[in-house]
């Protein structure tokens, strides 16, 4: 499926369609926002987690 999508996309560039680089441009920028969403998502709540995890390690060395 992934390779009839390059060469489709790869004949359709030859030909002069730029349409899917702009398709390909703006599928990339909302996949890089969910994954920044998603980072962001993890950092946060598993922040929480480390902090006190770190805390209670410092405590017990102390």
């Amino acid at each position: 499926m992934y390779l009839v999508l390059i060469i489709a996309a790869g004949t359709l560039a030859v030909f002069g369609a730029n349409v899917v680089f702009e398709a390909v441009d703006l599928l990339l920028f909302v996949l890089s926002g969910i994954n920044v969403t998603a980072l962001a998502v993890f950092t946060f709540k598993h922040w929480e987690v480390y902090k006190i995890n770190n805390n209670k390690e410092y405590k017990t060395a102390v």
